[in-house]
């Protein structure tokens, strides 16, 4: 929320040149802002303790009423910033670079390879990722898919920036045969305490996506 205005923000994920750019949609006009990411992302890039020397890779975004939370797929580390602060350098208001906090997670995977995040969301104070699982240690270039997974990550513990509890972390589709590569997931209804409706997208490298409709039972 900017002045009692509400927004949509997304950005890209900082892999390639082009890459570095960010838009602020507001909501009741729909009227669109873009903005640099390339002051945050070099920044982030030179910080090897984020990074780990990896190529940055941000695959996801989430935010809550005061932090925004950045998911890079290289490493599987959550990158978590005031949201006043990070808001103001972007909408260039200060020059001051925010500081984030960072939290590395380890998820399983298939086939000996490692899933990495691939989108999230926050709904009922519960923060649901999604991982995909794919043979490529290139941001850019594709390879096999083998599949994907959702997951529920303990925001107590995460708001707290300690290492949070996964929580009902398994794979998408039945009896483990979807391979598809999940990129995205909003949850749209809770149901009970225990169940929630959600909707992923997925992205087959071909230049084609599919809806799915998910079923989460915690």
């Amino acid at each position: 929320e900017i002045e009692n205005k509400k927004y949509l923000f997304t950005g890209g994920s900082g892999s390639a040149k082009g890459r570095d750019k960010g838009f602020l949609i507001e909501l009741n006009s729909y009227k669109v802002t873009e903005v640099s990411l390339s002051g945050i992302y070099n920044s982030l890039k030179n910080n090897q303790k984020i990074t780990g020397n990896l190529v940055l890779n941000i695959e996801g975004l989430a935010a809550t009423q005061n932090q925004m939370l950045f998911f890079n797929r290289s490493n599987n580390t959550i990158i978590i910033y005031n949201e006043t602060s990070f808001l103001s350098f972007i909408r260039g208001l200060t020059d001051i670079n925010p500081e984030p906090n960072y939290i590395s997670l380890e998820l399983p995977g298939i086939n000996n390879i490692r899933a990495g995040f691939s989108g999230a969301d926050i709904f009922d104070n519960k923060l649901f990722f999604t991982a995909s699982v794919e043979d490529t240690d290139d941001p850019v270039l594709d390879g096999i898919v083998y599949g994907s997974f959702l997951g529920l990550l303990n925001m107590d513990s995460l708001i707290k920036s300690k290492i949070p509890e996964i929580k009902n972390y398994t794979r998408i589709g039945k009896d483990n045969t979807f391979t598809g590569k999940v990129e995205a997931i909003s949850i749209y209804k809770k149901v009970n305490d225990t169940e929630y409706l959600g909707l992923c997208v997925t992205d087959d490298d071909q230049g084609g996506s599919e809806l799915l409709s998910v079923r989460i039972v915690l």
